[in-house]
């Protein structure tokens, strides 16, 4: 019973853990709390770290240290238990037989303590070069029009071959030291058989012992070995494991703008209860009082690389109009339109729009994720009515906006058939720099937002039929609420003025706030 039960309780721990399923729920906790916390930082966390380590620690080091780290625990504590059971039999059996097991962990400890550094540089050097592999083919697919127009196939190729290289080398290394620590326990256990084949026989000899128990403890030495040597091992995996930690550690403490939101939803909900209450006292039977709060910048000030871009800009601008703000280049333009879509704080003052108003901010390059068209337009969807992802209002706004026939066809295919809930981007390679634009400005407008922050709409579009498109459709958006739209503040950045103006007059009023002007078009 005292060698059955031992190994009875292990096995039953075994199966427990199994189905509980802990290294999953473990790897699952940790991959989500790394994802959420990427999707939480800030700009300067984000140039600080690339995409490519935050890759390979959640595919490569969370797994190792769940399997490698903390389920190794248990398999150290099961190996120590089987190693106990062997020291039972000793101490009842032969004693002189324990010497070499009280001076193994000591040996051990110590080998482990002066290979600890080299150790942690190997899987260091191993990881960095995993990292530069990924990054480099990431890249490249990134950069593949650009590398294919100046024709570097070659010289990215030779640049992704001499990382696989130092990867191969790193990783060369690495198994080399591996296998240097797994054969310790090996000689140590053979060394230690050898001598007691000299001591036992010398025992046998003069009669101490019996030949029964003579091979008893030779078959007992090995298993022990053996035992020990896997317990080594686990530890060397776990000490391994425990080391990709500290980038783990260090991605998931980096800055985020968790609490910048936090603190700016809560002011905003605050700044709406105040200005709620002001409109409250002079819209007496107005039904939706909430309409009637302005948007306002009130002393912005920001700065870049201590140059002072914006100071103390202020201007209150009601609800249900388009709005362009104009300035000469380097002026804050795009910093101004940040600060409204909630994407950046100024130093001083602050920007408020009305808490009950979804803000969308649209950059001016074109991004589309790899799925079918109908799934790129309705992306920013998240409304559950279906009004909003009706084909016929889909339909409607890309047509308003120009999309080409071949596209419209794309976009027919797509909303006839299955081929919308389709992972398939072949046609992003197909399309025109305008055809582009139209569809990112159309995912705009299908999405719904309140507030509509448009860096430079009109920049991609080089003749005045299509610029005249797309700013009748904005104020259509704006004036008649668009296809299926309620009633929303839109602003458009413009390169010039005449951007802005093209194909009308110039706004009846302007209001100069510093460096920047507000164009008011009603």
């Amino acid at each position: 019973a005292i060698y059955l039960a031992p190994f009875a309780l292990l096995h039953v721990l075994d199966i427990v853990s199994a189905r509980l399923g802990l290294a999953g729920r473990l790897q699952v906790l940790l991959q989500m709390g790394l994802f959420r916390k990427y999707m939480s930082y800030n700009a300067y966390s984000l140039e600080e770290v690339s995409d490519a380590a935050v890759s390979m620690t959640c595919v490569r080091s969370i797994p190792q240290i769940v399997d490698s780290g903390v389920m190794n625990v248990f398999k150290v504590i099961q190996n120590l238990c089987k190693v106990g059971i062997v020291l039972v039999f000793l101490l009842t059996e032969n004693m002189v037989a324990l010497v070499p097991f009280a001076v193994y962990p000591v040996l051990a400890a110590a080998w482990m303590l002066a290979r600890a550094r080299k150790m942690s540089r190997t899987n260091e050097a191993k990881g960095a070069a995993a990292v530069k592999v990924v990054t480099e083919v990431h890249q490249a697919y990134l950069d593949y029009q650009l590398i294919s127009d100046y024709r570097l196939r070659s010289k990215v190729s030779d640049n992704q071959e001499h990382c696989i290289r130092a990867l191969v080398k790193a990783n060369s290394a690495s198994n080399l030291f591996q296998l240097n620590n797994t054969m310790f326990f090996p000689w140590m256990t053979t060394i230690s058989m050898a001598v007691y084949v000299i001591f036992g026989v010398q025992q046998l000899t003069h009669g101490q012992t019996t030949i029964g128990i003579f091979i008893a403890t030779f078959g007992v030495f090995k298993e022990a070995g053996d035992d020990l040597s896997a317990c080594y091992e686990n530890i060397v995996e776990l000490l391994g494991a425990f080391q990709l930690l500290v980038p783990l550690t260090n991605l998931m403490n980096l800055p985020t703008n968790d609490l910048r939101r936090l603190e700016h939803s809560r002011r905003r909900l605050e700044l709406g209860r105040q200005e709620c209450a002001k409109v409250s006292s002079v819209a007496v039977g107005f039904s939706y009082k909430e309409d009637l709060i302005p948007i306002n910048v009130e002393n912005v000030t920001s700065d870049y690389h201590g140059k002072k871009i914006l100071n103390r800009v202020s201007a209150s601008v009601r609800q249900g109009v388009t709005v362009a703000v104009i300035s000469e280049e380097r002026q804050g333009k795009a910093t101004l339109l940040r600060m409204l879509a909630n994407a950046s704080t100024p130093q001083e003052g602050h920007v408020f729009i009305p808490p009950h108003l979804h803000v969308l901010q649209v950059m001016d390059s074109p991004h589309f994720v790899r799925a079918s068209m109908l799934r790129n337009l309705t992306f920013g969807v998240t409304d559950k009515d279906p009004a909003l992802v009706a084909p016929s209002r889909i339909r409607a706004i890309c047509m308003q906006l120009g999309l080409s026939p071949e596209m419209l066809i794309r976009l027919e295919t797509d909303l006839s058939s299955e081929a919308g809930d389709s992972s398939d981007d072949r046609w992003i390679r197909t399309l025109t720099t305008s055809d582009k634009m139209v569809l990112h400005l159309a995912r705009a407008i299908i999405s719904h937002p309140n507030v509509l922050v448009l860096h430079r709409p009109l920049m991609r579009f080089f003749d005045h039929q299509s610029k005249e498109r797309v700013m009748q459709t904005m104020r259509a958006f704006v004036k008649s609420h668009g296809a299926c739209m309620k009633a929303c503040s839109k602003f458009w950045q413009s390169e010039k003025i005449r951007a802005m103006c093209y194909g009308r007059r110039c706004p009846k009023s302007k209001l100069s706030l510093g460096s920047i002007e507000l164009a008011f078009c009603l």
